[in-house]
């Protein structure tokens, strides 16, 4: 169970992260365009905000004895965000995600605690608490977006140590299988992406091993592709 004190830190640290990262980048990256296959800064940062944007959204439904509402399909929203926010400046953005950042915090901070811990309150179909939902919106999903911006910038140092960081402080938050199994998971994606396939294989395989559930998904997952033709990889999927 965790604290809605704890949560909030958590997203604190989401915040203080994504400034950083903008205060980091070059004019040329803060003016880039992406496309939706190739995402730029501005793209990322929209993405992440549009989420907690709709969390929010779910936790204020939740604080009202609400049903909360399905996430419907990923693909079409995130299209659709990225078809919104694809020609702002950089300025807009950034006012955006902050904007988005502030509402999951107040959102937050207006649950109560019980909520936040209780499985019936869950939108999610795996049954996710909504203290998960809240860190996996607010801090994971961001971390692992501005982590591979790195390593497609050829900056793999500042790609890991980013997640790295990240997983020490989500470590502290649960230890059960499923919450590690995740934390690997997102570890061996960013190993993968910089190019250390072999620290990727072996977080990926303990991974599966505590959350054999995740296999089918890390077939199709493009983080991974760089792994997909060596033996041992191939091996991990061998009844």
């Amino acid at each position: 169970m965790a604290s809605k004190e704890q949560v909030l830190d958590i997203l604190r640290a989401g915040g203080e992260t994504e400034e950083a990262f903008g205060q980091g980048l070059s004019q040329a990256q803060r003016e880039a365009c992406g496309t939706y296959e190739q995402w730029c800064a501005k793209d990322v940062l929209a993405h992440c905000a549009f989420w907690k944007e709709r969390m929010a959204g779910r936790l204020a439904a939740a604080a009202k004895g609400e049903a909360l509402d399905r996430t419907g399909d990923y693909e079409e929203a995130n299209a659709a965000c990225f078809a919104e926010h694809q020609h702002e400046a950089w300025q807009q953005v950034t006012d955006y995600a902050a904007q988005a950042h502030r509402a999951l915090v107040a959102a937050v901070q207006a649950v109560d605690e019980e909520v936040l811990n209780d499985p019936s309150y869950s939108p999610d179909p795996s049954g996710r608490l909504l203290w998960s939902l809240a860190v996996g919106t607010g801090y994971t999903h961001p971390v692992t977006h501005l982590a591979a911006y790195y390593a497609a910038q050829d900056q793999p140092d500042k790609a890991v140590q980013l997640q790295e960081r990240a997983n020490a402080e989500l470590a502290k938050l649960e230890n059960s299988p499923e919450w590690r199994a995740g934390l690997l998971y997102n570890m061996a994606c960013i190993h993968a992406l910089a190019g250390q396939p072999d620290a990727a294989m072996d977080e990926l395989r303990q991974a599966l091993t505590l959350r054999p559930d995740l296999a089918e998904w890390s077939k199709e997952d493009t983080d991974l592709a760089s792994l997909r033709d060596r033996t041992d990889y191939q091996a991990l999927y061998v009844d």
